[in-house]
């Protein structure tokens, strides 16, 4: 046809060397570099002169000194009981607290649990006397008023998904899409252990694909997307709730370890006293162990604190590796 029309045989030699991508339906993604370094250069000298960080902080110090929540994937992963959802109810307590839009899908406990605990937590309650299993007295009613303004934050800042028990890992990002949409800087999703899976792949394979879809929009959104597992049962009687996680613990650790921009493992060090790793992350050191205040009454992490590390007697930190041209 090309012929026929007349057209320059450079035209017809560009047709057929793009026909083998056309036909097996493949878009080309090739581009050029040219560029980039300037880009580069130019937004971090723009974040220097703002002094505004570029990765989403805590506002636990330790904790933003070491992990770098950047518009990605990150995972929170712990056994039962540890503290997976009093460290949630802690970060959204203190993102909202401070005016960060946050979106939560609460397929776990729904949210009015965890803003309780957040309440609770604010007016120094027991979580029972918030969910009306005791009356208070005079000095905890003065408490509780002086906490209207954090209820204020939680409801103006907040914006949740508790409408989908089982729901999809479509349904997820579907959620996470819309809460981006009405201001949402960051997402948490408790927990990916109640994301339905119906395929008939075995369900590593449904994980991978899960965590996949829920990167894929972390990156499309440019906002940081937390996910919060289980870690695997161990074949051994040591108590696993007190035992130090490692990344291969996570249950279907390699999808983890392929998707996640960063890991964390949550543990109990000593006399129910949570304690929080940094298992895996792309852009920092990896190691650093925090010990997590937790408000038990209230069910919910107040801060986290960076354990000192020790060194055998008469040898120092070694130095990190400096690269030589």
């Amino acid at each position: 046809m090309r012929l026929k029309e007349n057209a320059p045989l450079t035209t017809i030699e560009a047709d057929l060397r793009a026909l083998p991508a056309l036909v097996a339906g493949v878009k080309p993604r090739v581009r050029s570099a040219v560029g980039d370094t300037m880009r580069i250069i130019d937004a971090a000298e723009t974040a220097w002169r703002a002094d505004k960080p570029t990765s989403l902080r805590t506002g636990w110090e330790d904790l933003d000194a070491v992990l770098r929540l950047t518009p990605s994937l990150h995972a929170i992963g712990a056994h039962p009981g540890v503290g997976k959802s009093a460290l949630v109810a802690g970060l959204v307590h203190g993102w909202t607290h401070r005016g960060v839009k946050t979106g939560v899908l609460t397929w776990e406990d729904d949210a009015i649990d965890m803003q309780q605990r957040i309440l609770a937590c604010e007016a120094e309650l027991e979580l029972k006397a918030i969910q009306g299993d005791r009356r208070i007295n005079e000095a905890e009613m003065v408490r509780w008023a002086d906490a209207a303004p954090v209820r204020a934050d939680a409801e103006k800042f907040l914006w949740v998904d508790d409408a989908h028990p089982r729901g999809t890992v479509a349904d997820a990002c579907a959620s996470l899409r819309v809460m981006r949409a009405k201001g949402c800087v960051v997402g948490i999703l408790d927990n990916v252990s109640c994301v339905r899976m119906d395929s008939e792949r075995e369900r590593h394979l449904e994980l991978e694909s899960a965590l996949l879809a829920l990167r894929d929009t972390a990156l499309e959104l440019r906002m940081p997307v937390i996910v919060v597992g289980h870690l695997k049962r161990g074949q051994t009687t040591a108590d696993e709730v007190t035992t130090e996680p490692k990344l291969s613990d996570f249950a279907g650790a390699a999808s983890w370890e392929r998707f996640a921009r960063s890991c964390c493992g949550m543990w109990r060090i000593e006399d129910g006293v949570p304690g929080l790793v940094v298992l895996k992350q792309n852009a920092g050191a990896v190691g650093d162990r925090f010990r997590v205040r937790l408000r038990a009454s209230a069910a919910t992490v107040t801060g986290v604190e960076l354990m000192q590390k020790t060194q055998p007697e008469g040898r120092t930190q070694p130095e990190g590796r400096r690269y030589q041209r």
